[in-house]
């Protein structure tokens, strides 16, 4: 995904993999379909999510096909 952005969107995305690859760092996108299911629910608070093992239940659910957000995944290819 990297290698198809340029100027600033590349910019942007380098910095945005760097700080996700981080353990101490949650990443989390706007309308991210992938992690909703493992998300509380406002007004719950994200403090925690370390402790509790969010980063790890969430960072790959992209791929996942049975997760909601699979359909703009990089692996699926009946989308396109």
């Amino acid at each position: 995904m990297l290698a198809l952005a340029d100027g600033v969107a590349g910019v942007s995305l380098e910095k945005v993999a760097a700080s996700d690859a981080d353990p101490d760092f949650l990443v989390l996108i706007a309308h991210d379909l992938s992690v909703r299911a493992a998300l509380p629910v406002l007004p719950a608070s994200l403090r925690g999510w370390k402790a509790s093992g969010l980063k790890a239940r969430t960072v790959w659910n992209f791929v996942d096909r049975a997760n909601p957000a699979f359909m703009l995944g990089p692996t699926n290819t009946t989308a396109r």
